[in-house]
């Protein structure tokens, strides 16, 4: 959290020194490149990695110690169907708009955050159908996308809430109301300063249990399962922020003529 915070402080000091602060603002603006390559060749290597991180859960634990982590996967992905849900009712209830045009038209989106776990890496795609498939305006894709990317991690929030719930089971942990609190209000500030790529929830969790006083031994037979919770995570990452830019768009007007009418009155309303 003291990073995230010196983090925004900083961002807003270069903002303000205004042209002076181009070479810190260049350095930033390449780092970044950099760590997407780095985190692309990470990704590479992952499905070794969760290969021989399931083996070795098995070998110490057991196959008796996989039933409880399957129930953690099905919890996970359980809650993003929810939630997807929740999206499609306030879409069509609260802008009436048709839901189902909204998740066809995000559909190549979904399938690369899938297969990637990664926000950031699916955001060109992200882009795309926003602007493409759905019709909205650029500026406002360009903007709040990205923003997305950093600040609405709801997969992210459910992944958290989800293992630390798993974790005090599993070191048979009764958590008092004080720590359901505390969980959200740390869930709420990490998820904002986490990263959109594979392996971030993992860093984020530490972080999340250790505010409630937790074990963090919990963590490594969740390294197990992580990039299959991870996958449906960066589905929900990404369904959200794309459902809070078309929100967002309709509210302020930016949807293109056609795509208004297609939303509106497609026949095939949810």
């Amino acid at each position: 959290l003291q990073i995230v915070i010196f983090s925004i402080f900083l961002g807003i000091a270069i903002n303000l020194s205004g042209e002076a602060a181009n070479p810190v603002k260049n350095f930033f603006n390449a780092s970044y490149v950099v760590v997407l390559k780095f985190s692309a060749i990470i990704i590479s290597f992952s499905p070794y990695g969760v290969f021989a991180l399931m083996a070795v859960t098995a070998g110490h634990y057991g196959l008796q110690a996989l039933l409880p982590l399957f129930k953690l996967i099905l919890t996970g992905y359980l809650s993003c169907f929810l939630l997807g849900i929740v999206y499609a009712v306030a879409l069509r209830f609260i802008s009436k708009l048709n839901p189902i045009h909204f998740f066809k038209g995000i559909s190549n989106a979904l399938i690369v955050a899938f297969s990637s776990s990664s926000s950031t890496g699916t955001l060109p795609v992200s882009i795309r159908c926003a602007t493409e498939n759905l019709g909205i305006s650029r500026s406002i894709a360009g903007f709040l996308l990205p923003l997305g990317t950093t600040l609405n991690l709801n997969g992210l929030a459910i992944y958290l809430a989800t293992a630390v719930i798993f974790a005090a089971n599993m070191y048979g942990v009764h958590l008092e109301f004080m720590q359901y609190a505390t969980l959200l209000v740390t869930i709420v500030l990490t998820s904002m300063g986490a990263g959109g790529t594979p392996g971030a929830a993992l860093i984020v969790m530490g972080a999340v249990m250790s505010a409630i006083d937790l074990p963090l031994g919990a963590i490594p037979i969740i390294a197990g399962i992580d990039r299959i919770i991870d996958m449906g995570m960066t589905v929900a990452n990404v369904a959200g922020g794309l459902f809070a830019t078309l929100f967002i768009a309709n509210n302020e007007k930016e949807i293109g003529n056609y795509f208004i009418h297609y939303l509106y009155y497609s026949r095939r309303i949810f």
